[in-house]
């Protein structure tokens, strides 16, 4: 099917309805897996897209992440006959490296919760003092913390972060870039 200027397309969030209606729902992480790809993806149609390999291999491993998922448990097939079995290692490799990752953030930032929080209960919700965690800029990954060191520190980085929250559109931002929203400028480019 070509797609013509005229064509009806849908948004990400209504193709994940569809998908669902015909009984291939999407768990909640692949959904943020698809959304983030979303963003990026807009972020290089609509704004300027100052990416860093961090951030491109991770939206790489993310998006291999989905695939694998969604051919195994919403299609019902394998990939082994279809893509070379290098190939298909070298996948499966990038997304183990990539869940190692994760898991090893997600530690840090439990190890910090309850450094912070003694009485904090892993079983539980987060403290409530706290609000959460950012996308890291640098990283693309959500275990940046704004607020509660003398820098924001992104748990994914495992380092201080030079980065802010535009106060206009909520996202994280390199404080030497700049936000992409149309709201920010950046002083030394004068771009809106």
């Amino acid at each position: 099917m070509t797609i013509t200027e005229d064509a009806q397309t849908v948004s990400v969030r209504e193709a994940l309805t569809r998908l669902e209606n015909l009984g291939l729902g999407i768990l909640a992480g692949a959904k943020k897996i698809i959304e983030n790809i979303q963003r990026v993806r807009n972020r290089i149609e609509h704004h300027r897209y100052d990416h860093s390999e961090k951030e491109d291999d991770a939206v790489i491993a993310e998006s291999l992440k989905f695939i694998l998922y969604f051919v195994e448990f919403g299609l019902k097939r394998k990939l082994d006959d279809q893509i070379d079995s290098n190939l298909l290692r070298e996948i499966k490799r990038r997304v183990w490296e990539y869940n190692e990752r994760q898991s090893l953030a997600e530690f840090r930032f439990h190890e910090w919760l309850r450094t912070v929080w003694p009485d904090w209960k892993e079983e539980e919700d987060l403290p409530e003092e706290f609000g959460g965690t950012c996308r890291c800029p640098e990283c693309a990954q959500d275990w940046l913390v704004i607020g509660w060191h003398d820098k924001p520190f992104c748990f994914d980085c495992n380092t201080t972060i030079d980065a802010d929250e535009c106060e206009h559109c909520g996202r994280t931002f390199l404080v030497k870039s700049g936000c992409d929203c149309v709201a920010y400028e950046l002083e030394e480019d004068g771009r809106a």
